[in-house]
C-alpha cells in the first residue's frame, strides 16, 4: 500500500502494509479478519531456547489498533 519509512538504522518504522496490517515506532500490529480482533506482536519473553526471538500476539483493544493506524496514516500523508 504505502512505502516503507526506515529509522536511521535501517530498520523499518513505518509502513503501512494493508489495513489489517502495519508497523508504526517499530511495532507490528495486526488485525484478524475473522473474528476482528487486533494484536501487537512482541519478541517472546519465553525462556525455552527455540523461542527466542519469536513473535508472539499481544491482544489489544481495537481503539488502540484505529489510533496507531490513524496515526501511522498521517506520517504518510505529510509531505516529506
Amino acid at each position: 500500500m504505502t512505502k516503507a519509512k526506515l529509522d536511521y538504522r535501517g530498520y523499518v518504522q513505518y509502513w503501512i502494509r494493508n489495513e489489517n496490517s502495519f508497523t508504526y515506532n517499530c511495532l507490528e500490529y495486526e488485525r484478524d479478519e475473522e473474528n476482528g480482533r487486533c494484536y501487537m506482536l512482541v519478541e517472546s519473553c519465553n525462556l525455552r531456547p527455540e523461542m527466542d526471538g519469536a513473535l508472539v500476539r499481544k491482544r489489544i483493544k481495537k481503539s488502540v489498533y484505529e489510533k496507531a493506524l490513524s496515526d501511522c496514516k498521517k506520517i504518510f500523508e505529510q509531505p516529506e
